[in-house]
């Protein structure tokens, strides 16, 4: 149940980007390989935005090996976050701009476990 949920709540951000501005401020929230995230925005003059963002992305898998001696068990979960710092310049007055900055992730946590 916990994973059709994710994965519904995923789709809707992938799906339905989702943004909220105001004159020189804005937040977004995105949905990707890094998980789910926001970004605040913010317009330093007409050509330049700076973003910052972070995003988490918790994943965990168990499995069975089934053999004719041992049936074994596999559990496992990671937790993987990130942060970014992005420079946006737009060089002329259109939605065309270039992007520079930093991201940065690490795994907030593991945890793996076998028995038979």
């Amino acid at each position: 149940m916990r994973k059709s949920f994710q994965a519904c709540l995923l789709s809707l951000f992938l799906c339905l980007p989702l943004c909220a501005a105001a004159q020189n401020f804005g937040v977004g929230f995105r949905g990707g390989t890094t998980g789910l995230g926001a970004d605040v925005i913010g317009s330093i003059n007409e050509s330049l935005n700076v973003r910052l963002g972070g995003s988490y992305f918790p994943y965990s898998h168990d499995m069975i090996i089934e053999d004719a001696d041992v049936d074994v068990r596999y559990e496992g979960e990671v937790k993987l976050m990130s942060l970014s710092a992005i420079l946006d310049w737009y060089p002329s007055q259109s939605a065309f701009h270039l992007s520079g900055g930093i991201i940065s992730q690490w795994y907030a946590g593991h945890r793996y476990r076998s028995a038979h």
